[in-house]
């Protein structure tokens, strides 16, 4: 195998951030790096804001001293967004724009005269303004930023509680604003809505790294954000600064003695699993399958080895027992068929060389005769046979990849994402990516608890077209591997009770890799990617494919594997779906240990869906000196959520629930998004101990959405989205709020 992308990639990114961290600094003046948290007198006419954190500052009153008394006012003031008002009057149109003017100076100076150039009409309006309008505003600021700012992630519940009355709320005049009736190209707002509807989805679900303030806040009495109130000048001036503060650009680390340690250790551990010897306890027969045996034969030698998994799954429970053997030669290959494990049963390795291989792939695309090109064009080629629902497309084993070219399926016809029906058409697509053109009539083969969904889990196939400018991809690389679905099957293999896999390699499924209880010396690399769909809103999802997925599993071992380029978990532990006992099963007596985990989606997760039930359900699951690199930097799907590229995440839908989790001794490596995500009715008993953390400065450190009972609206949410400003409030996020006394932190970059 070769070296894992993610090496390379994370060693450049070191050295490279050492040349470009001083420019990114530049262009980012780093707010004061001990923000206090301020005692604000409050105005009797004033409601009190949503608490986004348990030490979040009141900021919406007027301050009736000689200063700012609130730190956050303070630092708007101290950062240009405006000046000390003691009378807090409403703000004018005009003046919110100037602010505005700052916000986009700090977040990217070269884009403040374009901006400058747009709404003239608001810039010179002395009027003054309610709180629509100044969401509106600030919708605009962020389109006209762009990058991080120009997305809507959906962070909390709000908008659900509120409910749609809110709409009544609105002036809906916005004169001022001349093309306010058209969409926005804020990513993730709706392809039909108006910019005041984005705009308040953006200002209720998008908050300051900094304070982890909300840019507009939500009133839990009145149970509304307040649309058709005066928009006073400190609110004013804490949303223009919010809005500047929801997305520091991050100063990548420059490369320490440290650093290279852990590249070190990365590249040890690695070379370690790659290269670990047979050592399994074997109590019944052995049995030995090689590319050059027959299945006509006994397989009980290695020179009588039986030669096709379909002959281990026929003799699985005939000949093949519990406390047997099945041993793959090192060296072999084994493509397009499923390995289903037997109770009982181990399944490793002999001989010597590299871990025996088994793909999900059915053949090596890499060949000019296999693409033909679509008439009409010079780019557009066409596989030679029909496939089914695809995931990874992996060229040179991932020197490369192709991405996938998604469109909506409306019960007929693909269409164009974004539009009213505009049919897709594969000329259209991008370089380097693919579609698969399934016709998906009539199919209805989803989950009992989704009825209307159409996942994976189908047999069908149809043409399958790849985008090339370079030419022919057979003749340009010399390995393509593309992963399918098999069969409808979830897993590449399926693990029987009490079976064990060892040192073998799996690569190139388009869905879950392992359904696993316990797996050891194993490497599990691009897996997932397929495409499902929602009937009923004529919409598709997407986001299959763990390296392991362990549903409803007790007592299992996963230790000393590599997982790499997942396109959702490394490791799933999950439980609850419908129809499922959750308390006599669940998650119970689990060790994951000496695990690197490089270029998922997301590391690690934990989930129960099993809401309302009693009971312990996730209990005694040790996570122990596994090696946690890079989440959020898989290779296939760049538009990624909030709720992506984290090290350790666990959601939780009931309560009580959880019991002895301990996170211990772990490397978490910069997660493009957080350390740790939490989503739960209420923080799980969870130990984290002795783990190394190591991000960007103005990375992400916890997040936390803790949702209560929504008949107490003052609580139905409690959202915290912690970032590592300076070294002194990572510190204290990992050690107060995370838990972790005995972390070792490594000091961010200047």
């Amino acid at each position: 195998m070769k070296k894992s992308i993610s090496l390379v990639f994370l060693s450049l990114c070191l050295l490279l951030s050492a040349c470009v961290s001083n420019a990114v600094a530049a262009m980012n003046p780093k707010p004061d790096p001990t923000p206090e948290t301020a005692q604000v007198v409050m105005a009797d006419t004033t409601p009190e804001p949503v608490q986004i954190s348990t030490t979040a500052t009141k900021p919406d009153e007027a301050i009736l001293t000689d200063t700012y008394g609130d730190a956050e006012l303070a630092r708007a003031v101290e950062l240009g967004f405006g000046a000390y008002r003691a009378d807090n009057p409403t703000v004018t149109h005009a003046e919110f724009m100037v602010m505005l003017d700052r916000a986009v100076e700090l977040a990217d100076a070269t884009k403040l005269a374009a901006w400058k150039a747009k709404l003239p009409e608001v810039r010179k309006s002395t009027k003054t303004m309610k709180r629509d309008e100044g969401m509106l505003a600030v919708l605009y600021a962020a389109e006209t930023i762009g990058g991080a700012y120009a997305e809507l992630h959906w962070a909390n519940g709000l908008h659900q509680i509120i409910g749609e009355e809110c709409w009544s709320d609105f002036s809906w005049d916005y004169t001022l604003f001349t093309d306010w009736e058209e969409p926005s190209s804020v990513k993730n707002t709706g392809n039909d809505w108006n910019r005041m509807s984005s705009g308040y989805f953006y200002g209720m679900n998008t908050a300051s790294r900094y304070s982890r303030q909300l840019i507009f806040d939500y009133h839990p009495q009145k149970n509304s954000m307040r649309p058709n109130e005066p928009f006073l000048y400190t609110e004013a001036l804490l949303a223009a600064l919010r809005l500047y503060e929801t997305n520091y650009s991050e100063i990548p680390r420059v490369p320490t003695n440290e650093d290279e340690k852990i590249i070190k250790n990365v590249e040890e551990r690695r070379q370690s699993i790659l290269n670990s010897p047979t050592d399994v306890t074997i109590t019944g027969a052995k049995y030995y399958v090689s590319n050059t045996g027959n299945d006509k034969n006994d397989g009980l030698t290695p020179r009588t080895a039986w030669a096709t998994l379909k002959k281990v799954h026929d003799e699985a429970g005939r000949v093949i027992k519990p406390g047997d053997g099945v041993f793959f030669e090192r060296g072999g290959l084994w493509r397009g068929e499923l390995l289903w494990c037997a109770d009982g049963v181990t399944y490793s390795a002999y001989g010597t060389g590299e871990k025996p291989r088994i793909y999900g792939s059915f053949e090596n695309s890499a060949d000019a005769k296999k693409w033909s090109l679509v008439a009409g064009t010079n780019n557009i080629w066409k596989y030679y046979k029909e496939m089914p629902n695809c995931g990874y497309f992996v060229f040179n084993e991932g020197e490369t990849f192709a991405l996938k070219q998604r469109a909506y399926w409306n019960g007929k016809e693909y269409t164009v994402q974004g539009t009213d029906g505009i049919p897709f058409d594969v000329k259209s697509m991008p370089d380097m990516h693919y579609f698969n053109d399934i016709d998906l009539t009539d199919l209805d083969d989803g989950f009992p608890h989704y009825p209307d969904l159409v996942t994976w889990n189908n047999t069908r196939t149809g043409p399958l077209y790849l985008r090339c400018d370079a030419g022919n991809p057979g003749a340009l690389y010399s390995s393509i591997e593309i992963a399918p679905v098999i069969d409808g099957q979830v897993p590449l293999a399926g693990m029987g009770k009490d079976s064990l896999l060892d040192n073998i390699i799996f690569r190139y499924y388009g869905n879950c890799g392992v359904s696993a209880a316990n797996i050891q010396n194993c490497v599990i690399e691009f897996m997932g990617g397929v495409d499902f769909y929602h009937l009923s809103s004529l919409q598709m999802a997407h986001g299959a494919g763990d390296s392991i997925g362990v549903s409803d599993g007790s007592n299992s071992r996963i230790i000393n594997n590599i997982f790499c380029e997942s396109f959702d978990n490394g490791i799933t532990l999950e439980f609850g779906w419908d129809g499922v006992d959750t308390v006599t099963q669940g998650i119970h007596d689990v060790y994951i240990g000496g695990n690197l985990f490089e270029n998922n989606r997301n590391s690690f997760l934990i989930a129960s869906y099993a809401e309302g039930q009693a009971g312990i359900m996730i209990s005694n699951i040790t996570i122990e000196d596994n090696y946690f690199i890079n989440p959020g930097f898989q290779s296939v799907d760049p538009d990624m959520s909030l709720m992506d590229g984290v090290c350790f995440t666990m959601r939780v839908a009931g309560e009580n629930v959880t019991e002895n989790i301990i996170v211990k001794n772990n490397l978490f490596y910069l997660p493009k998004s957080f350390f740790v995500d939490f989503n739960c009715k209420e923080k799980p008993d969870i130990m984290f101990s002795g783990n190394t953390y190591v991000q960007n400065r103005y990375g992400g450190v916890l997040k936390v959405n803790v949702v209560y009972d929504d008949e107490n609206l003052s609580e139905f949410v409690d959202q915290e989205y912690s970032y590592a400003i300076s070294d002194e409030m990572l510190k204290e996020i990992i050690a107060n709020e995370l838990g972790d006394k005995e972390a070792v932190i490594l000091p961010l970059s200047p």
